[in-house]
């Protein structure tokens, strides 16, 4: 007797394409060893992030230096940035605002020295004033009597030392606005943020390394700047 052919029902029918198709797809889904992407490890801590790379991501907005290992997307250079920014403004401590006041008192009271002296020095050479030559005097300049041989030297004298003077003003402003951007968080360019750098260093007497140095280190190294400064200028506040 003859066997019938039998053609597949469509279970059994529907059963082969997936069959078939599930072979198919291991086949297409599996990668090759060489194109299997290496992990993404990125700094998203000031405790291991040093501060060349976190200066240029500060000041110049260049990101690169984050990447540890592999090939981030934007969005995730910037998740971690976030991250470390928001440490980073949790280290910088905003309770030092009574050396920032100090200093702007400083830079005023050497505004008005300076101004003083500007306009007291070319009156005092056209016409003596007791007053204007007190006011002179309690500034720490020596006037002599208008009758004096000395007395346009002198006066010459007074207006190369309150030189000195504008040049001071000039580094106390600089160092305020430094200072109270980094408080502040606000940007820095990266000549700003290296001058810190290097104003830090000479007080703590050693060099700050930016490559070694964490950003965390930097944050407690300023912060104990600002801390002693205001400890300073309270003692120095006891004998004016």
């Amino acid at each position: 007797m003859k066997k019938l052919f039998r053609l597949p029902n469509k279970r059994q029918k529907q059963k082969i394409e997936q069959s078939d198709y599930s072979e198919t797809s291991k086949a297409d889904y599996v990668l090759p060893q060489e194109a299997i992407l290496p992990p993404i490890l990125l700094h998203r801590s000031c405790k291991t992030l040093f501060l060349d790379p976190f200066i240029q991501a500060y000041s110049n907005n260049d990101l690169s230096g984050l990447v540890i290992e592999g090939l981030p997307a934007p969005d995730e250079l910037h998740d971690a940035w976030n991250e470390i920014m928001f440490e980073y403004s949790g280290l910088i401590k905003g309770d030092n605002s009574d050396y920032l006041f100090q200093l702007q008192k400083e830079i005023a009271v050497l505004e008005h020295h300076i101004i003083y002296i500007d306009y007291s020095v070319p009156f005092l050479k056209l016409r003596y004033d007791e007053d204007i030559a007190q006011e002179v005097r309690y500034l720490g300049y020596t006037v002599p009597g208008f009758t004096a041989d000395n007395y346009q030297k002198s006066l010459n004298l007074i207006t190369e030392l309150a030189k000195r003077k504008v040049f001071d003003h000039g580094n106390l402003v600089d160092e305020y606005n430094r200072l109270n951007k980094t408080v502040e968080g606000k940007k820095q360019s990266e000549g700003e943020f290296i001058r810190t750098i290097v104003m830090l260093a000479k007080y703590q007497g050693y060099n700050i390394d930016r490559k070694i140095t964490t950003v965390y280190d930097f944050a407690q190294i300023f912060n104990n700047y600002l801390s002693e400064m205001k400890v300073k200028e309270k003692q120095l506040e006891k004998y004016k």
